[in-house]
């Protein structure tokens, strides 16, 4: 006796080649999210208990919210990052595009130029932009 299937299964790459479904994709990135908490606690040698201090919550509320089985809302990202010392920056993208996020202490970056508003006697406002000078390792002049 032959027995054939009507409905073959999907190969692996079939399975590949589909869209997640919101809810795995949410999943997803709920994990992302605690993998990257979690980084931020080794990091700075924190523990749960600790993070929990900070946060005034039971313990039990961040084991939660680091294995998934939260929900976890922007309010509480944010608290999160507040006890950990860091902002939340979130952003949404076309689809299919890539995101890449570079931090940076915006007191350690020097400006190519300065900025300055002028207003002269007849009202109109005149803006100056002055160049600073080339940087004594930077042979290269500006275009």
């Amino acid at each position: 006796m032959k027995i054939q299937r009507s409905n073959p299964d999907p190969t692996l790459a079939q399975l590949f080649d589909q869209e997640p479904s919101i809810d795995s994709e949410a999943e997803f990135k709920k994990l992302m999210i605690a993998e990257k908490i979690v980084q931020l606690l080794r990091a700075q040698k924190l523990s749960r208990k600790e993070l929990a201090r900070r946060m005034d919550v039971p313990p039990s509320r961040i084991t939660s919210m680091l294995d998934g089985s939260n929900n976890l809302t922007i309010k509480t990202l944010v608290r999160i990052g507040r006890a950990l010392g860091h902002d939340l920056h979130q952003t949404l993208v076309p689809s299919g595009h890539k995101v890449r996020f570079t931090h940076y202490d915006p007191a350690k970056i020097d400006s190519p130029f300065t900025f300055q508003a002028t207003t002269r006697k007849t009202r109109k406002k005149r803006t100056d932009f002055n160049l600073k000078p080339t940087a004594s390792d930077d042979d290269s002049r500006a275009a």
